[in-house]
């Protein structure tokens, strides 16, 4: 029987670490909630005999289950993005990164932030880029150039072999 003042029904009080919110006929009190650091919460709010333990979440976290509006009861972390893609939303205590592709011509190898591919000169080899890689350019080398009458000249022999 829930104790009101005109009941005859006598109430304790809650011990340490319990707490009871309402009139209800219970006997016991509920346990205080714990807002495990380890899975992204602390405590916004201790508990008290007649209310129980607010917890939020930490840095990096974002609350996937409200507690009747008060608080948060299950926290995960925020979702990184993958390389090629960049942060398109922060993730907020209440809400999951957002992540969105890399434009054509532009990349990311750490998922945050996209940047334009490298622009090769027109004597530079390039190296195609990709979502997570930039463009790599380097020096046209000499000693190709100079191959080419050698691999030239024996292709020729070969034909010529053939041929003969």
């Amino acid at each position: 029987m829930d104790c009101t003042q005109q009941s005859g029904t006598v109430c304790n009080a809650c011990g340490n670490g319990t707490c009871m919110n309402q009139p209800n006929g219970l006997t016991n009190c509920f346990l205080c909630t714990s807002c495990d650091q380890g899975h992204g919460l602390f405590v916004q709010k201790e508990c008290t005999t007649t209310t129980d333990t607010i917890c939020d979440v930490l840095s990096g976290y974002f609350c996937k289950d409200l507690m009747d509006g008060a608080g948060c009861s299950l926290a995960k972390k925020h979702t990184p993005c993958a390389p090629g893609h960049r942060v398109k939303v922060p993730g907020t205590s209440r809400t999951d990164t957002v992540c969105e592709h890399c434009q054509p011509g532009h990349f990311s190898q750490d998922g945050l932030y996209c940047t334009a591919w490298t622009i090769c000169s027109e004597i530079e080899v390039k190296v195609e880029g990709s979502s997570s890689s930039d463009v790599v350019c380097g020096a046209a080398s000499r000693e190709r150039f100079y191959c080419i009458p050698f691999i030239m000249a024996m292709l020729l022999s070969l034909e010529l072999v053939i041929a003969g």
